[in-house]
């Protein structure tokens, strides 16, 4: 298992790179992977023979870069969130987009944009994001409390219905309010990363790395958590404690990518369901890897949404939708296999 877990994190970590490379490159400019490594080379200082127009310099640089950034740290923030909401609920059908966390998220950083302080605060927005991810999070681990045995079919079907809720909030925010800056529905409902700026990924990178680091320190909590509240609170491991822990940082690392991308569905689903099957369950493994499976899908989402009908653009949760759907119907049914949710 250990040599496979190196071969799977050496993969994904090469697709990633690849899918960069390829994601700068490709678009109405194209640029050659050794002319986007000469551009690299520039900014640190080092010329190299290789000819770079100027307008190719500014599409990677200020375009392209920043856009490709995001997609990597929205993607594995997702993942990420993924599997820490499954490792708490005990359940591989907990995911953000499904449990309509990234739905709360989405309507507080439009009602941060509709009050005019994400136009004031770069971070107003990402916050806004954060509070309401947290505040759905919280209603979702209530009624997992609350529920006889800690059913878990009590969280996702919740979880169901605030989504739907709140996807009918999204879709009238727009119609009643025309404040610039808040865009079509349809971004916020099915995400994409166009427009994104440097700015972006100035505010997210550090919200999204720090909380993802702070989850793969629970990483052997989670581990201990899946063994039941029982036995975990036996071995020494504060569950209520530690899903509050989970909650806050999940909703921190969702907030921070849905405020500027909006949603994009399924990555928290597919990514660690996947490589759960390829590595094996244990948090301190499936973390990392979810995070660089997560940056690689929605990098190649990205790059099909705006290169398959261009100069037109997809959203890029259809994709990840068209993916991630189908996938969990056979989760499902591997559910109702087995008589039970987890």
């Amino acid at each position: 298992m250990k040599a496979r877990r190196v071969i799977v994190a050496t993969s994904l970590t090469i697709l990633v790179v690849a899918a960069c490379t390829v994601s700068l490159g490709r678009g109405a400019v194209s640029i050659a992977p050794s002319q986007v490594a000469a551009v690299f080379l520039r900014k640190m200082g080092v010329e190299t023979s290789i000819a770079v127009t100027p307008l190719q310099e500014s599409v990677l640089w200020t375009i392209r870069l920043p856009r490709v950034l995001m997609s990597l740290l929205v993607g594995s923030a997702l993942a990420v969130a993924g599997v820490a909401l499954q490792g708490i609920f005990r359940n591989p059908l907990a995911e953000p987009s499904l449990l309509g966390i990234t739905s709360g998220a989405v309507v507080a950083s439009m009602l941060a944009v509709v009050a005019g302080a994400a136009k004031r605060h770069a971070w107003a927005a990402p916050l806004a994001g954060f509070l309401g991810a947290l505040a759905v999070s919280l209603v979702l681990y209530s009624f997992f409390r609350r529920a006889p045995r800690r059913d878990v079919a009590t969280v996702v079907l919740t979880g169901v219905i605030i989504n739907v809720f709140l996807g009918a909030v999204i879709t009238l925010l727009p119609a009643i309010f025309r404040t610039a800056g808040l865009g079509e529905t349809t971004f916020w409902t099915m995400g994409g990363f166009g427009g994104l700026t440097w700015p972006s990924v100035y505010v997210t990178a550090p919200a999204a790395v720090v909380a993802s680091l702070l989850l793969w320190r629970l990483s052997p909590q989670l581990n201990v958590l899946s063994l039941g509240d029982s036995d975990a609170e036996y071995l020494g491991v504060d569950a209520h404690r530690l899903r509050l822990q989970a909650i806050v940082l999940t909703s921190l690392v969702t907030g921070a990518s849905v405020a500027f991308a909006g949603v994009i569905a399924f990555v928290g689903l597919v990514v660690p369901h996947a490589l759960r099957l390829l590595i094996g369950p244990d948090h301190r493994h499936l973390l990392p890897a979810s995070a660089l499976g997560g940056a690689f899908m929605v990098c190649v989402a990205d790059l099909f949404a705006r290169t398959l009908i261009a100069p037109s653009e997809l959203p890029v949760g259809v994709l990840t939708t068209l993916v991630g759907g189908p996938l969990f119907f056979v989760l499902l049914r591997q559910a109702q296999a087995k008589g039970r949710w987890v």
